[in-house]
């Protein structure tokens, strides 16, 4: 990863809030937390299938596999865009569109796909 060769530094503030607000943050980041973990336990099926695919065994060089994986990614959804379609509904089953917004859900499922990547 890249390293700045300026310096720079952290300054932490906490934040003064009611005890309402509070609650509400730690709901919203629980519910954050949740729909991450969920969005790569998904992306790690998907990666597993594709893995133990016919296709993807039976491909010999490394152009074979580079088409093949293509086309199973294609073939089982591995997409950010089929994740976003994935958050929408993981949001419908787990009532998260309460407390997080559409942008913030797929936010969420950009980086669980970047980190799958």
């Amino acid at each position: 990863m890249f390293r700045s060769s300026s310096f720079s530094f952290v300054h932490e503030l906490n934040l003064q809030v009611t005890p309402q607000q509070e609650k509400e943050l730690l709901i919203r980041m629980k519910k954050g937390t949740q729909v991450y973990n969920g969005c790569l336990s998904h992306l790690l099926c998907l990666i597993n299938l594709i893995k133990q695919s016919k296709d993807n065994l039976k491909a010999k060089t490394s152009t074979e596999k580079k088409t093949v994986i293509k086309d199973l990614r294609k073939k089982f959804g591995y997409s950010e865009f089929a994740l976003h379609k994935y958050v929408k509904e993981l949001a419908k089953k787990g009532k998260f569109s309460k407390h997080l917004d559409a942008f913030t859900l797929q936010t969420i499922a950009t980086r669980a796909y970047k980190a799958s990547e």
